[in-house]
């Protein structure tokens, strides 16, 4: 009943009456969804037609996280005042004890400090106990509208997904807003028994490798600008006792693997052939790694539904990182077919977790602090695309001079946030306002770049552009410092084109040259990092393309839009083939060099990376070769920037005289970085894929001067010219007589162990032929057609009608099966 007042009254004071009853009348299931309740019990109308669990709290229950003796009032509060409110009720001793180490000078001397940040424009928000609960709202209700749309065939209980489910029987009407004081000790099982498992969780062969592919690929990403690499390291720890976190890594891992593979879905125009015209439109292109996504992905909802009433489920650790894997997946999801903005949406609700575990960039916990960057960061690209404020009202308590150089990489996502509001709010104040908001910013900018130490300049520039070229290649290491110049300029970049100017032309010249130079930096720092990287990929696509916001010149903007082509490109790359090779190699414990032509490392720049970690993780010798190289300045450029242990220096298409010298300059460069040359004396005939520079030119058979010069030259490995050929042969192989055995022999005999003897043009070898070069001296013997043509076959024969993930397995197993059999023909294997 309505409590009668009994003292004077108080001003602007709400009745607490008229609250307590709509609280307690109203079902909390329907209060959550903001929809009409017409208060019938058990189940009131509204969540019998949703088929949703109607729960309503106790009439003796007090709000929670309101004192005991507090009316039940419910009010409509700005961010800001729900902020103090909480603090006020409940103050966190983490806060408490970094506000004490904080000089009450910050305030005045940091003008990033003093810029009042807009407040995030939220109409009303949960409260911090139902924060999760809310959020899940959020994910269901498009997950199951997706079901119904798309017609969604997943093993999933879709009931289970409407509503929250109690975990324990027998008590359907737990108050979901009611914290730990609403239970006892006695009734409350122990946490490892609620949501956790005590020993690690099984996992199938598959699940393993997408297991893996998070630590190795995934993990990287999101832990970019964090030192203690809490996404690799933690999280993976964490998953393998917590089932809804680990269905929620495999999801984001599948989905990334669907990425990767859309080039060689593309390539071979493969489409899932369980579908049909009606359910798949001809330019829509189905990865089984997408359904595989999908079905984790629901899987986790379903795991979310049954364990979010657990007050230290919805208040711990795996919550929140299950959260931001959910948003990752949905981030790389955002371009699918289901998605419907759900990533955008339910940003929102990772903020309200956020909040109501007193998360922010300065908490405590290393896991807590890197959840609640990466979510910023992505809150933040999501805000600047959609035109909206980002969602945070936090605010740093750490000065400048203060931070480390780890924690400046991250000061400059938050900055770059408040310049994401101030582009965001254009419209709502007065011009000399907006002036004197972009001033601060830019102020607060420059005071960031000049408490930078020197990790952040360039360790290497290149030369100044030349004819044709436009951008200076800038390379910035670690990374993670190249991530954070790069958020810099972005920053920069929305502050200048939206703030307006009164000072004339004079002032626009300045504008224009400042944002050149931040156009220059992006580009080059974007160009340098390709293929080297790809957790920084991730921000230079970002960076580029806010570079183009601000470049008018048509041929400028068509070198941003190709090099940002470029940059996405980074992200996708295929590794069946050496996945494959590696295998054969581990299989029958057999040396191996992985070769690339230059021009792959033009198309798959990350391919080489993905090599060298095999070679620097097999228990077999490996080695990576780059094949062919016959540009010096790329030459130069692959030694200087890749992790290879050998170049083959190909001048072949110069003169002998000029083939000699450039292949001596070459060759000491590349011993100057402990990298192993092979040269080609005389010249090959023919031409094929990665070396048509000599595909036009005659033959010229190595003679035994050559021999003599090019091992003057320091070269490692001689690739001789015997009547071998680049390119095919025929199906009978080389015709009779065509390779000159003897010439093959001389020259092993005049070498003389100096160096080692590579053997080219292997296409169509029948097996003894191959033996035979092998006895006349032949060590390295580059195969190529000879192993991976029996994977293209499978392809060609399987790809319409085979799902993609069993055609990789396919094509792998066959690559692996050629590379065995003829690792046992040249006698290979068991010499590891």
């Amino acid at each position: 009943m309505p409590a009668s007042s009994t003292g004077p009254p108080k001003p602007r004071k709400p009745r607490p009456s008229r609250a307590r009853t709509l609280a307690n009348a109203v079902s909390l299931t329907c209060r959550r969804r903001r929809v009409k309740c017409d208060e019938l019990r058990p189940r009131c109308a509204t969540c019998t037609k949703s088929d949703r669990e109607c729960i309503y709290s106790s009439p003796n229950d007090a709000p929670t996280g309101t004192p005991s003796n507090a009316s039940g009032s419910v009010q409509s509060t700005s961010p800001a005042q729900e902020e103090r409110s909480v603090l006020a009720l409940s103050p966190d001793p983490i806060r408490r004890a970094a506000h004490g180490d904080i000089d009450p000078d910050a305030w005045k001397n940091s003008p990033e400090l003093l810029f009042e940040s807009p407040s995030t424009v939220i109409n009303s928000l949960p409260s911090p106990n139902s924060a999760p609960l809310a959020y899940y709202d959020l994910l269901a209700e498009d997950a199951v509208n997706n079901i119904d749309k798309y017609n969604l065939n997943l093993d999933v209980d879709r009931p289970s997904l409407s509503r929250p489910q109690s975990p324990a029987a027998g008590t359907p009407n737990i108050d979901p807003r009611q914290g730990p004081q609403g239970q006892t000790a006695e009734s409350e099982p122990p946490v490892d028994e609620q949501w956790n498992s005590t020993d690690p969780i099984p996992m199938m062969d598959d699940e393993l490798v997408l297991f893996k592919h998070y630590i190795t690929s995934i993990g990287p990403i999101l832990d970019l600008s964090d030192p203690s690499k809490q996404f690799t390291t933690v999280v993976p720890s964490l998953a393998v006792h917590n089932v809804g976190l680990l269905k929620s890594l495999l999801a984001v891992s599948a989905r990334h693997m669907a990425l990767l593979n859309e080039p060689q879905l593309h390539r071979l125009n493969i489409q899932d052939p369980v579908s049909s015209p009606e359910t798949t439109s001809s330019n829509h292109l189905r990865s089984p790694f997408i359904q595989i996504a999908t079905q984790y992905y629901y899987e986790t909802l379903h795991y979310l539904s049954k364990n979010l009433f657990y007050p230290s489920y919805s208040k711990s650790r795996e919550i929140i990182s299950t959260s931001i894997l959910i948003s990752t997946y949905e981030m790389w999801d955002a371009e699918g077919q289901y998605s419907n903005g759900a990533w955008e949406r339910h940003l929102r609700g990772i903020f309200w977790i956020q909040r109501s575990q007193n998360n922010n960039g300065e908490c405590r916990d290393p896991l807590r602090r890197a959840a609640w960057w990466q979510w910023l960061r992505q809150d933040t690209w999501v805000a600047f695309r959609e035109g909206r404020r980002v969602l945070t009202i936090w605010r740093p308590t750490k000065r400048l001079m203060d931070l480390n150089p780890d924690e400046l990489a991250l000061r400059i996502v938050y900055i770059c946030g408040r310049c994401v509001d101030f582009a965001a709010s254009e419209k709502k104040y007065d011009l000399n306002t907006r002036i004197e908001q972009g001033g601060k910013l830019l102020q607060a900018l420059e005071d960031w770049y000049h408490a930078l130490p020197s990790a952040f300049q360039p360790v290497h520039q290149g030369p100044p552009p030349r004819a044709g070229e436009l951008f200076t290649p800038i390379w910035i290491h670690p990374p993670a410092y190249a991530a954070a110049i790069q958020n810099f300029h972005i920053a920069r970049i929305l502050v200048l084109i939206n703030q307006p100017s009164i000072g004339g032309i004079d002032e626009f010249r300045v504008r224009q040259r400042v944002l050149d130079e931040s156009v220059e930096t992006i580009c080059g720092i974007a160009m340098k990092h390709q293929g080297m990287d790809l957790p920084s990929a991730m921000i230079n696509v970002q960076a580029v393309y806010t570079a183009g916001l601000c470049v008018q010149n048509p041929v400028k903007q068509t070198a941003i839009l190709h090099l940002l082509e470029q940059t996405l490109d980074i992200t996708k790359y295929n590794i069946e083939q050496l996945t494959a090779l590696v295998r054969a190699a581990e299989a029958k414990r057999s040396p191996l060099i992985i070769q690339l032509f230059p021009s792959t490392l033009k198309q798959l720049p990350l391919l080489a990376h993905a090599a060298a970690h095999a070679v620097k993780t097999a228990t077999v010798p490996l080695s990576l070769h780059i094949d062919h190289a016959q540009n010096v300045e790329h030459i130069r450029g692959i030694i200087a920037t890749l992790p290879v242990d050998s170049v083959m220096v190909d001048m072949s298409h110069y003169d002998e005289a000029e083939n000699l010298a450039k292949t001596k300059i070459l060759t000491k460069e590349c011993h100057d970085r402990a990298i192993a040359v092979e040269a080609e004396s005389g010249r090959i005939e023919g031409g094929e894929d990665g070396i048509a520079d000599t595909g036009d030119l005659q033959a010229l058979f190595t003679s035994p001067e050559d021999v003599d010069n090019f091992i003057d030259a320091g070269v490692d490995i001689l690739a001789p010219s015997i009547g071998n050929v680049h390119g095919d042969y025929g199906p009978a192989g080389p015709k009779e007589g065509q390779l000159h055995y003897d010439r093959l022999e001389s020259i092993n005999t005049q070498i003389n162990k100096r160096v080692l003897i590579a053997l080219h043009g292997t296409n169509d070898f029948p097996a003894e032929v191959m033996q035979r070069c092998i006895r006349s001296g032949a060590v390295k013997l580059n195969v190529n057609k000879l192993l991976l043509e029996v994977g293209n076959e499978v392809l060609r024969k399987n790809a319409p009608t085979t799902p993609l993930a069993k055609l990789i397995d396919m094509q792998m197993d066959a690559i692996q099966k050629e590379t065995e059999r003829w690792m046992d023909i040249c006698g290979s294997s068991g010499k590891a």
